[in-house]
């Protein structure tokens, strides 16, 4: 398998050789992100409810813009691994569709049980995390569905645990920390625009409240593909 550094620059080299193509799945990303954003604000500034009511509706939006940004990740897994196999992307929506619920029936499935195990011990949690990280990838790349796919997945981690792990874990903690960074030193040029050297957002008004939240949309939306492309960088690897 790659090095946990060879797959940080092929995950770097793949997304920006590759940058006009991603655009329009970052900017779909950006666009249900800040909309989701938008209207949990909108909730809570203007509708006289009680505060579970705001939180269901909320939660609903939030829901909906989960099942819309699946169809892009699929898109993104998708176009990722014909661009590693160096052949023309080539999908469309039927292509997408086909795979759609079965690959988010399953993936929803082994979150579950990847928080169930987190919840109950620690351990448990980061055990099911190898060992169905690439349900979602059989089920897209590999057009199978069902609950067989959690022990295939399973399968592709067996003795090579640790391994499996540092390449899924290292580079995606190593692409949060630069966006972390990123969003930071972004929110701190506000705060000199505005003569602050701490944001106070219960103190900001609305309009730079939303600035705030869409910033934060957009950071999330630029590496969001990027964790894709780790994911399927790793699971062609254990497919070798």
């Amino acid at each position: 398998m790659l090095k946990i550094a060879e797959i940080i620059r092929l995950s770097w080299e793949t997304y920006t050789s590759k940058f006009k193509q991603y655009l329009p799945f970052l900017g779909a990303i950006f666009i249900l992100s800040a909309l989701t954003s938008l209207s949990a604000v909108l909730i809570d500034q203007f509708l006289t409810l009680p505060n579970i009511a705001k939180f269901l509706i909320s939660g609903f939006i939030s829901f909906l813009a989960y099942l819309v940004n699946f169809v892009v990740l699929i898109a993104i897994i998708y176009y990722t691994d014909k661009f590693l196999s160096n052949k023309k992307p080539d999908i469309s929506l039927k292509d997408i569709f086909g795979v759609y619920w079965p690959a988010i029936f399953i993936s929803i499935l082994a979150g579950l049980i990847t928080a169930g195990g987190f919840i109950l011990f620690i351990v448990p949690g980061v055990i099911f995390t190898v060992w169905y990280a690439f349900v979602m990838y059989i089920a897209i790349l590999e057009k199978k569905k069902g609950m067989e796919l959690l022990k295939e997945s399973h399968e592709l981690s067996r003795g090579r645990f640790w391994p499996i792990f540092g390449r899924l874990v290292v580079p995606n903690i190593f692409w949060a920390i630069i966006a972390y960074l990123a969003l930071a030193g972004i929110f701190n040029l506000i705060g000199l625009i505005i003569g602050q050297s701490v944001i106070d957002t219960q103190e900001a008004g609305l309009g730079l409240n939303l600035i705030i939240l869409f910033v934060s949309d957009l950071i999330a939306a630029f590496f969001t593909p990027i964790y894709a492309i780790v994911g399927t960088i790793v699971f062609r690897e254990v497919r070798k």
